[in-house]
């Protein structure tokens, strides 16, 4: 398993479970992704599409908090089940799922290399093993790649997309370049043609107020007044008064907050244009553009804290943030991993696309994928591709976000995990989808759930001797199913609860035109010969 993301995680712990040899390789010292590393607010879209490890991690987030603190304590009561959690909490709860696994060998700092081939089958990679300073080649009969950025099927051969597809090549009503009105929130111009940028990254810094915990955030390495100045007509304007207003400050546990990106802010912590040459970067040049990173936010941080310009007010409420000193100690509070929205997408047989979580023509629902292995809720959405409009600076080029009635909680077929011209490797991030697609699919919740996918349908091709493109998609929901794994969302049916898996499968096979399972309600005559013509019989 490549990359020791959650869903790199998900897939290691749930095949060392089931008896198989698993080497963790993890590039960097620190796993755990972007949970582990600064993004504490999960975007989720619905409480009925998480399941599987995502919500046995839940349930271990909850019993830290209301065992440490009380059930009462303002930390349980932030923590809002488990979905909000502090990166220590996180990186603890994954390294104790990895420490459990007996089968299980980690090796962190494993910088891939290369990767050998035999007849459309990955046999080994090499990997340069940075902890022992020495170069080790490791053979394995099945391979998951769990990276942000899709490097090991990339370097297997498998085809990839980067960038943005055009309006017209799927179809999609919101492919291609457009501007968002960030004032009015929404989309106002689809101009449509593609293009290879990739959406901003930033990083999710953890901040506090508290005193006794808060470390003044230092100076950039090298600063430029000039790339923050731009803030000051909307703050003259009224429009930007704190902190908040600029940079996205998300509650979290602890009196710590999740400091993302706000679109409002001219800039904000997103790094607009510096992740276009990332996906495709070694690791040195990938160290180069997380610096980058890094300056462009404290560079934005020390301009709103002591800049002249900037009214004092702002001036102070900057101050009072700093970075929570009890976090990611072994990179100065600076969180470990940048946040990579969107890297290579691997391509596959099948595209998931905006249509797959739109309302199909006629119904409620998404359109119904009988190979579906996970679910997904968000909101499809991306942050910018292109900077501000210059004649008219409320328009971003590239920000979108479909809210829930443009977006429909959806399936995830089996196809998107599999790269084109690999019999034996599974994707859990990079998936095979277009970009509009892929800004629902990029959260960490569908990463874990894919993560299990991999997992359980790499043990049934080891255990039959069969390919991961010629398995029995059925037996693969099925032991999904027990797994707590949804593939069907619906609105009144409680994960696990009578008939959950039932009803699950059923709606794979298209015999539910809405999000509603109706267990307890009689079939109609009807619905009943639906139901027998689409079960496989």
């Amino acid at each position: 398993v490549y990359g020791a993301t959650p869903g790199g995680i998900a897939a290691a712990v749930t095949l060392a479970e089931r008896g198989h040899q698993v080497a963790l390789l993890e590039p960097q010292a620190t796993i755990g992704g972007m949970m582990a590393g600064g993004l504490g607010r999960t975007d989720f879209g619905s409480i009925h599409a998480l399941g599987g490890l995502f919500k046995q991690y839940l349930a271990e987030v909850s019993v830290h908090y209301t065992e440490t603190y009380g059930a009462d304590s303002p930390q349980a009561k932030v923590m809002r089940g488990g979905l909000y959690f502090e990166s220590h909490v996180a990186r603890m709860i994954l390294e104790r799922w990895v420490a459990a696994s007996p089968n299980l060998q980690l090796l962190r700092q494993a910088h891939l290399v290369g990767v050998k081939c035999v007849n459309g089958r990955v046999a080994a990679v090499v990997i340069q093993d940075r902890e022992r300073a020495v170069r080790r080649t490791l053979a394995a009969r099945l391979f998951v790649d769990a990276s942000y950025e899709g490097d090991l099927a990339a370097m297997a051969g498998a085809p990839y997309l980067i960038g943005r597809e055009s309006r017209e090549q799927y179809g999609e009503p919101h492919a291609g370049e457009l501007w968002w009105n960030v004032w009015e929130r929404r989309v106002v111009e689809v101009v449509g043609t593609g293009d290879r940028k990739v959406q901003a990254y930033n990083y999710r810094l953890c901040l506090t107020r508290q005193v006794d915990n808060r470390l003044p955030p230092p100076p950039p390495r090298v600063y430029d007044r000039g790339r923050y100045a731009s803030l000051l007509p909307d703050i003259a304007a009224g429009r930007l008064k704190r902190l908040k207003d600029i940079i996205d400050i998300l509650e979290l546990p602890g009196s710590k907050a999740d400091a993302n990106n706000h679109p409002q802010g001219n800039p904000s912590s997103d790094l607009i244009g510096g992740a276009d040459d990332y996906p495709e970067a070694n690791y040195r040049q990938r160290q180069a553009i997380a610096l980058e990173h890094r300056d462009h936010i404290l560079g934005l941080l020390w301009f709103l804290r002591f800049d002249p310009e900037v009214p004092e007010a702002l001036r102070l409420d900057a101050q009072q943030w700093g970075l929570a000193r009890d976090e990611f100690p072994e990179t100065e509070s600076w969180p470990s991993q940048l946040y990579v929205r969107e890297g290579r997408r691997l391509l596959g047989e099948v595209v998931f696309s905006q249509r797959d979580a739109m309302a199909a023509p006629g119904s409620e629902r998404s359109p119904i994928r009988a190979d579906s292995v996970a679910v997904g809720a968000y909101p499809m959405d991306s942050h910018a591709t292109g900077g501000r409009h210059p004649q008219h600076p409320e328009l971003l080029e590239g920000f979108f976000y479909l809210a829930r009635g443009e977006t429909k909680p959806y399936q995830i077929p089996y196809a998107i995990m599999l790269p084109r011209g690999l019999h034996n490797v599974a994707m859990v991030c990079c998936v095979s989808s277009t970009h509009i697609g892929y800004g629902t699919l990029r959260m960490e919740p569908v990463f874990m759930a894919l993560g299990l996918a991999a997992a359980v349908a790499g043990d049934h091709a080891l255990h039959g001797g069969r390919q991961l493109d010629d398995l029995s998609v059925a037996r693969l929901q099925w032991d999904l199913l027990r797994q707590g794994q949804v593939l069907t969302v619906f609105e009144d049916v409680e994960v696990g609860s009578r008939g959950w898996a039932a009803l699950n499968y059923l709606g794979t096979r298209g015999c539910f035109a809405t999000y509603l399972a109706q267990p307890d309600e009689a079939l109609t005559g009807t619905e009943l010969q639906g139901w027998l013509a689409a079960l496989p019989w």
